[in-house]
C-alpha cells in the first residue's frame, strides 16, 4: 500500500468515526405520530392532561386507567354517576363493546369521546355524521386556530387560540332532540356537541389533538378545562385501550413468551409434538379390509313373489292378501273393527276417513267377486289394486 493510500484509508475511518459521533450525540427528531396515551411525553400525547390536568379536575384517588375492552371492564357491573375519557385518532369498538358502552351510559354516567373518526354503529344509534374538509393552501399557511365554547360562562370574547394547525373535522348532521351544541371551530363549524341516552350523556369532540401535550403546553390549557368542567366530581376512568397504537395481549401467552425459560420450554414442547407426528404418527397395524355392507334383497324378493303369483294366475289367494293388508290399514289408522263388513261398517268407515261410501263399497264388492270365482280375469285383480290406492290418497 502506497503512502497516498493509507492517507486515503486514514482520512475516511476518520470521517466515519466523526460521522458516528455525531449521529450518536446529535438531537432525535421530533415524534409527531399520534399517540393520545397517557404515557408518551411526545407533542400528540397526552402525558400532562392525564397526570396534571385530570388530578386538579378531579380527585386524583378517584382516577383509574383501563386497558381492557369495554366489554371487560363494564361487563356485569352497576356503576352510577361515573365519568369514562376516551381520547383517540379512530374509535371503532366491537358490537358488544359499543352495546357494554351504551348500556353504561344509559345507568347514568358520562362519557367524554374525543376522535377524529367515530365508528358507523355509533353514528347511527346516535343519529350524527361527521365530514372532513381537506386543508386547503390557505389554511396550511395560518399559523393559528381559534375554537370557541358557547356557554356563555366559558367563552372567551376572541375565541381560544391555538398555536399550530390542526385538521378541520366538524358534526354536519345532528339529531336535534338529544344533542345540545357546545363548541364551535374557526369555521362556525360545530365540533363539540352533549348527546343524552338513557340516564346518562355522551360528550363527543372531533379536533382530539386540543387535549394532546403540545396543545397543552403551548397553546391554550383554559379550552380543555373548560371542555371536561361539564364531567361531574366524581369517580373517573381514564381509557388506555382504544388508542392508535397496538393494544397489548393480556392472554396468559404473552406471559408465558415473556419468561426466558418459560418461553424455552413451550417451544421445545411444539418441537416434540412436531417430531412425535413425523415418526409416531404413522399407522403401526396392518389397514383394515372392507367389508361390503349387506345388500338390500327386498326389491329382488318382491320381484321374485310377483312373478310367482303372475305365473300361477291365483288371482283369489292374492285378492284374499290384498284385503287383508287393506283391512290391517283400516284397523291401525282408524281403529274400527274388520271382522264383519255390513252397511254400517261403510258409514263409519266413510265418516271417518272423508272417502265417498261408494269408493268403500266398490273395494269390497271388487274383492268379494274375486275370491268367488276361481277363473276371475287378472284385470279385476288390477282394478281392485286401483280403487285400494284411491282410497289411500283420499282418505284422511
Amino acid at each position: 500500500m502506497t503512502r497516498n493510500q493509507k492517507r486515503n484509508v486514514i482520512i475516511l475511518v476518520a470521517l466515519t468515526v466523526l460521522l458516528v459521533i455525531v449521529e450518536h450525540y446529535a438531537p432525535e427528531p421530533v415524534n409527531w405520530n399520534y399517540s393520545f396515551s397517557e404515557k408518551d411525553k411526545i407533542p400528540m400525547g397526552c402525558w400532562v392532561l392525564k397526570k396534571d390536568l385530570l388530578p386538579r379536575l378531579f380527585n386524583e384517588q378517584l382516577i383509574t386507567v383501563n386497558n381492557g375492552s369495554l366489554f371487560q371492564t363494564l361487563d356485569s357491573q352497576s356503576f352510577q354517576n361515573k365519568n369514562l375519557i376516551i381520547i383517540t385518532s379512530d374509535f371503532n369498538p366491537d358490537p358488544a363493546d359499543l352495546d357494554q358502552l351504551l348500556d353504561f351510559v344509559s345507568q347514568g354516567n358520562q362519557v367524554f369521546l374525543a376522535a377524529f373518526h367515530f365508528s358507523k354503529s355509533l353514528a347511527d344509534t346516535l343519529k350524527f355524521t361527521t365530514k372532513v374538509n381537506l386543508p386547503s393552501i390557505d389554511s396550511l399557511m395560518k399559523s393559528k386556530v381559534r375554537l370557541t365554547l358557547v356557554n356563555p360562562l366559558l367563552k372567551e370574547p376572541s375565541g381560544y387560540k391555538f398555536s399550530q394547525n390542526m385538521p378541520e373535522h366538524y358534526f354536519a348532521s345532528l339529531d336535534t332532540v338529544n344533542s345540545i351544541i357546545l363548541g364551535l371551530d374557526q369555521n362556525n363549524h360545530i365540533n363539540f356537541v352533549k348527546e343524552r341516552f338513557g340516564k346518562g350523556k355522551i360528550y363527543i369532540h372531533c379536533q382530539p389533538t386540543v387535549f394532546t401535550n403540545y396543545h397543552l403546553l403551548y397553546s391554550n390549557y383554559s379550552y380543555v378545562s373548560g371542555i371536561l368542567s361539564y364531567l361531574p366530581e366524581s369517580s373517573t376512568v381514564w381509557d388506555e385501550y382504544y388508542k392508535p397504537f397496538k393494544r397489548i395481549s393480556t392472554s396468559p401467552m404473552r406471559f408465558v413468551l415473556s419468561r426466558k425459560p418459560l418461553k424455552t420450554a413451550y417451544f421445545l414442547l411444539i418441537m416434540l409434538v412436531i417430531i412425535y407426528m413425523l415418526f409416531e404418527g404413522k399407522r403401526r397395524q396392518r389397514a383394515m379390509p372392507l367389508i361390503k355392507p349387506l345388500e338390500n334383497t327386498s326389491l329382488d324378493f318382491l320381484r321374485t313373489l310377483g312373478k310367482l303369483y303372475y305365473r300361477q294366475q291365483n288371482h283369489q289367494d292374492l285378492a284374499k292378501k290384498i284385503l287383508i293388508y287393506f283391512n290391517d290399514f283400516i284397523h291401525n289408522r282408524y281403529f274400527i273393527n274388520v271382522d264383519k263388513i255390513t252397511r254400517d261398517y261403510f258409514t263409519v268407515l266413510s265418516a271417518k276417513s272423508g272417502v265417498n261410501e261408494l269408493l268403500i263399497e266398490e273395494i269390497y264388492n271388487i274383492a268379494g267377486k274375486i275370491q268367488s270365482k276361481n277363473k276371475e280375469p287378472g284385470s279385476q285383480i288390477i282394478k281392485l289394486y286401483q280403487k285400494i290406492h284411491e282410497f289411500k290418497n283420499k282418505c284422511l
